[in-house]
């Protein structure tokens, strides 16, 4: 059992600050107001220097996405090697990917993409005209370019009923060969359009219990996105015995201490 605990060791970078034009109806841009900005490569590099002097292990590097569901990266893609040379590990969210991009992305250590099954989630939830096999497509241009994918799947994306987490799960085997799955859930934020929804431990135990099933030989992680109201600990135990294997955040550690995101 591993327990992961990003912090101030492997902290959340947005290129593009507070901004993002895809406006997903679950955060309208939210949670990119607890992330540092750096919002040109210059600023970046920087950043990533003074990160180093600061003890830091590595970032998450992210931001908000464009009309077309891609992260602006392109122009970040060159000072990535010298950043790594640092010593410092990026898990880059990538979004939705083309093949010159993949081939460009070549130079990351890891990239997480979510991967969904429901057309309507794709629709109505995140305000983007695209399809399923649009996410696995891109994560298999990723992975054919040789960098390491980390699938994510977010339970309970449709107002907290199920939204094809199974299919989007089955996508992933058929299509992927990941070493690491990271499973997190809606959170029912303030000010946005889930605030007041009513989303319960248990529908994430079922996903947990089919990812398991279906990816035996996987490790199993709880993303640090997930529901955190009262019984979060029993929930843990019960992910735990069901098979999964690093916790992101956890409500007490757990076996491993690891400053880092769980999908490194």
């Amino acid at each position: 059992m591993k327990s992961y605990y990003p912090g101030k060791k492997f902290p959340s970078i947005s290129i593009t600050g507070t901004r993002c034009k895809l406006r997903c109806r679950h955060c309208y841009g939210h949670y990119l107001k607890s992330m540092i900005p750096a919002e040109n490569p210059e600023a970046l590099l920087s950043l990533s220097h003074k990160l180093k002097e600061e003890g830091a292990n590595g970032f998450l590097l992210s931001g908000g996405f464009d009309e077309a569901g891609k992260l602006p990266i392109s122009r970040f893609v060159p000072i990535i090697p010298e950043i790594e040379a640092l010593g410092l590990e990026i898990n880059c969210h990538v979004g939705l990917v083309d093949d010159e991009l993949a081939s460009r992305l070549r130079v990351l250590d890891v990239a997480s993409i979510e991967i969904v099954g429901s057309q309507k989630v794709i629709n109505e939830m995140y305000n983007l005209r695209a399809s399923p096999s649009d996410y696995i497509r891109s994560a298999q241009k990723l992975e054919k370019n040789g960098v390491r994918v980390v699938p994510h799947i977010c339970a309970g994306l449709n107002y907290g009923l199920p939204s094809r987490e199974t299919k989007a799960l089955k996508m992933i085997g058929e299509g992927l060969k990941p070493e690491v799955l990271v499973i997190t859930s809606l959170v029912p934020t303030p000010g946005t359009a889930v605030e007041g929804v009513k989303y319960e431990y248990d529908s994430v135990l079922r996903v947990i219990k089919k990812a398991v099933e279906l990816f035996p030989d996987v490790e199993i992680a709880l993303g640090c996105m997930r529901l955190r109201s009262r019984g979060k600990e029993e929930f843990e135990e019960r992910a735990i015995e069901m098979g999964v294997s690093r916790i992101a955040v956890p409500s007490k550690e757990r076996g491993a201490k690891i400053e880092k995101c769980c999908a490194i």
